[in-house]
Protein backbone atom coordinates (compact mmCIF):
# COMPACT_ATOMS: atom_id res chain seq x y z
CA UNK A 1 0.00 0.00 0.00
CA UNK A 2 2.93 2.69 1.35
CA UNK A 3 4.48 1.92 -2.95
CA UNK A 4 1.20 2.40 -4.45
CA UNK A 5 0.95 5.85 -2.49
CA UNK A 6 4.84 6.49 -3.25
CA UNK A 7 4.51 6.24 -6.96
CA UNK A 8 1.25 8.07 -6.66
CA UNK A 9 2.63 10.82 -5.03
CA UNK A 10 5.68 10.78 -7.81
CA UNK A 11 3.15 11.04 -10.51
CA UNK A 12 1.42 14.21 -8.93
CA UNK A 13 4.80 15.82 -8.37
CA UNK A 14 6.30 15.41 -11.59
CA UNK A 15 3.02 16.52 -12.99
CA UNK A 16 2.67 19.28 -11.23
CA UNK A 17 6.35 20.36 -12.08
CA UNK A 18 5.30 19.69 -15.89
CA UNK A 19 2.06 20.10 -16.37
CA UNK A 20 2.26 21.52 -19.89
CA UNK A 21 4.23 18.27 -21.28
CA UNK A 22 2.08 16.07 -19.34
CA UNK A 23 -1.76 17.48 -20.74
CA UNK A 24 0.10 17.39 -24.26
CA UNK A 25 1.24 14.08 -23.88
CA UNK A 26 -2.52 12.97 -22.69
CA UNK A 27 -4.13 15.19 -25.30
CA UNK A 28 -2.10 12.42 -27.98
CA UNK A 29 -2.55 9.75 -26.52
CA UNK A 30 -5.92 10.33 -26.05
CA UNK A 31 -6.18 10.82 -30.00
CA UNK A 32 -3.96 8.00 -30.13
CA UNK A 33 -6.77 5.85 -28.68
CA UNK A 34 -10.18 6.48 -28.87
CA UNK A 35 -11.77 3.63 -28.14
CA UNK A 36 -9.59 2.60 -25.24
CA UNK A 37 -9.95 6.45 -24.15
CA UNK A 38 -14.06 5.79 -24.31
CA UNK A 39 -13.50 2.53 -22.65
CA UNK A 40 -11.82 4.19 -19.76
CA UNK A 41 -14.42 7.02 -19.24
CA UNK A 42 -17.19 4.90 -19.24
CA UNK A 43 -15.80 1.88 -16.73
CA UNK A 44 -15.05 5.93 -14.72
CA UNK A 45 -18.56 7.05 -14.50
CA UNK A 46 -20.56 3.60 -13.83
CA UNK A 47 -17.79 3.76 -10.93
CA UNK A 48 -18.50 7.26 -9.38
CA UNK A 49 -22.47 7.45 -10.49
CA UNK A 50 -23.00 9.11 -7.48
CA UNK A 51 -20.00 11.28 -7.19
CA UNK A 52 -20.46 12.57 -10.56
CA UNK A 53 -24.52 13.49 -10.00
CA UNK A 54 -23.52 15.57 -7.24
CA UNK A 55 -20.45 17.07 -8.89
CA UNK A 56 -22.92 17.88 -12.26
CA UNK A 57 -25.71 19.25 -10.24
CA UNK A 58 -22.88 21.79 -8.55
CA UNK A 59 -22.15 22.43 -11.50
CA UNK A 60 -25.25 22.61 -13.17
CA UNK A 61 -26.67 25.63 -10.11
CA UNK A 62 -22.97 27.43 -10.14
CA UNK A 63 -24.84 28.55 -13.64
CA UNK A 64 -27.91 27.07 -14.46
CA UNK A 65 -28.49 29.34 -17.11
CA UNK A 66 -25.75 28.19 -19.09
CA UNK A 67 -27.01 24.54 -19.27
CA UNK A 68 -30.32 25.53 -19.97
CA UNK A 69 -29.10 27.65 -22.88
CA UNK A 70 -27.06 24.86 -24.07
CA UNK A 71 -29.71 21.69 -23.85
CA UNK A 72 -32.14 24.55 -25.73
CA UNK A 73 -29.56 24.32 -28.64
CA UNK A 74 -28.93 20.89 -28.60
CA UNK A 75 -32.84 20.30 -28.98
CA UNK A 76 -32.74 22.51 -31.84
CA UNK A 77 -29.67 21.38 -33.44
CA UNK A 78 -30.73 17.35 -32.96
CA UNK A 79 -34.77 17.75 -32.67
CA UNK A 80 -34.56 14.56 -34.65
CA UNK A 81 -32.61 12.97 -31.87
CA UNK A 82 -34.76 14.71 -29.28
CA UNK A 83 -38.03 13.45 -30.86
CA UNK A 84 -36.63 9.89 -30.54
CA UNK A 85 -35.54 10.05 -27.41
CA UNK A 86 -39.18 11.18 -25.89
CA UNK A 87 -40.98 8.77 -27.97
CA UNK A 88 -38.69 5.83 -27.36
CA UNK A 89 -37.25 6.34 -24.03
CA UNK A 90 -39.07 9.05 -21.81
CA UNK A 91 -42.58 7.07 -21.79
CA UNK A 92 -40.84 3.75 -20.24
CA UNK A 93 -38.41 5.69 -17.94
CA UNK A 94 -41.95 8.21 -16.50
CA UNK A 95 -44.00 4.50 -15.64
CA UNK A 96 -40.66 3.32 -13.83
CA UNK A 97 -40.24 6.37 -12.12
CA UNK A 98 -43.60 7.85 -11.21
CA UNK A 99 -42.98 8.28 -7.91
CA UNK A 100 -39.54 10.43 -8.50
CA UNK A 101 -41.66 12.20 -11.11
CA UNK A 102 -44.11 13.33 -8.61
CA UNK A 103 -41.51 14.76 -6.37
CA UNK A 104 -39.72 16.73 -8.63
CA UNK A 105 -42.96 18.29 -9.20
CA UNK A 106 -43.62 19.11 -5.71
CA UNK A 107 -40.03 20.78 -5.58
CA UNK A 108 -40.33 22.42 -9.31
CA UNK A 109 -43.86 24.16 -7.99
CA UNK A 110 -42.77 24.96 -4.12
CA UNK A 111 -39.77 26.79 -6.08
CA UNK A 112 -42.30 28.92 -8.36
CA UNK A 113 -43.81 29.36 -4.75
CA UNK A 114 -40.56 30.99 -3.75
CA UNK A 115 -39.57 28.66 -1.37
CA UNK A 116 -36.19 27.19 -0.50
CA UNK A 117 -34.52 23.84 -0.32
CA UNK A 118 -35.78 20.43 -1.95
CA UNK A 119 -36.94 17.33 -0.22
CA UNK A 120 -35.54 14.26 -2.10
CA UNK A 121 -37.43 10.91 -2.99
CA UNK A 122 -35.34 9.21 -0.49
CA UNK A 123 -36.24 11.90 2.40
CA UNK A 124 -39.17 11.20 2.19
CA UNK A 125 -39.70 7.18 2.28
CA UNK A 126 -37.45 8.00 5.31
CA UNK A 127 -39.95 10.47 7.09
CA UNK A 128 -43.12 8.41 6.52
CA UNK A 129 -41.33 4.84 7.72
CA UNK A 130 -40.24 7.06 10.56
CA UNK A 131 -43.57 7.74 11.44
CA UNK A 132 -44.59 3.83 10.67
CA UNK A 133 -46.63 5.20 7.77
CA UNK A 134 -49.24 6.62 9.65
CA UNK A 135 -51.10 10.09 9.53
CA UNK A 136 -49.85 12.19 12.52
CA UNK A 137 -53.20 13.96 12.67
CA UNK A 138 -55.67 10.64 12.22
CA UNK A 139 -52.97 8.27 12.97
CA UNK A 140 -54.50 5.75 10.00
CA UNK A 141 -52.19 3.74 8.04
CA UNK A 142 -50.24 4.18 5.22
CA UNK A 143 -51.54 0.83 3.41
CA UNK A 144 -55.40 2.52 4.08
CA UNK A 145 -54.50 5.77 2.91
CA UNK A 146 -52.36 7.90 0.90
CA UNK A 147 -49.83 9.95 2.44
CA UNK A 148 -48.87 13.44 1.31
CA UNK A 149 -46.36 15.93 2.76
CA UNK A 150 -47.62 18.61 4.28
CA UNK A 151 -45.61 21.87 5.13
CA UNK A 152 -45.61 22.65 9.28
CA UNK A 153 -45.14 26.50 8.32
CA UNK A 154 -46.37 26.19 4.92
CA UNK A 155 -45.22 28.00 1.96
CA UNK A 156 -47.50 30.77 1.66
CA UNK A 157 -46.42 31.75 4.94
CA UNK A 158 -42.70 31.91 4.29
CA UNK A 159 -42.24 28.18 4.95
CA UNK A 160 -39.11 26.25 3.63
CA UNK A 161 -39.46 22.96 1.45
CA UNK A 162 -37.28 20.96 3.50
CA UNK A 163 -37.86 17.86 5.38
CA UNK A 164 -37.68 19.24 8.59
CA UNK A 165 -40.18 21.45 8.01
CA UNK A 166 -42.76 18.30 6.13
CA UNK A 167 -44.83 16.10 7.95
CA UNK A 168 -46.37 12.82 6.99
CA UNK A 169 -50.59 13.43 6.74
CA UNK A 170 -53.38 11.67 4.67
CA UNK A 171 -54.99 13.86 2.08
CA UNK A 172 -57.85 15.12 3.76
CA UNK A 173 -56.02 16.54 6.94
CA UNK A 174 -53.89 17.97 4.93
CA UNK A 175 -56.82 19.85 3.32
CA UNK A 176 -58.48 20.53 6.82
CA UNK A 177 -54.94 21.67 8.41
CA UNK A 178 -54.85 23.78 4.91
CA UNK A 179 -52.60 27.23 5.59
CA UNK A 180 -52.68 26.88 9.71
CA UNK A 181 -49.29 26.12 11.19
CA UNK A 182 -49.57 23.20 12.86
CA UNK A 183 -46.97 20.62 13.94
CA UNK A 184 -48.41 17.11 14.68
CA UNK A 185 -45.28 15.64 15.24
CA UNK A 186 -45.12 16.87 19.05
CA UNK A 187 -48.56 15.41 19.87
Amino acid sequence: MEKLNIKKERRRKYYLEHKQIALLQSYEWRKKNPERYKAINKKSRLNNIEKRKKYEKLRYWANPEKYRKKTRLWRINNSEKAKEYHKNYFPKWKSENMEQIRQLTKNRKARLKGAVGEVTLLEWKWLKEKYFNLCLACFKRGSEIKLTQDHIVPISKGGKNIIGNIQPLCKPCNSTKSTKITDYRQI
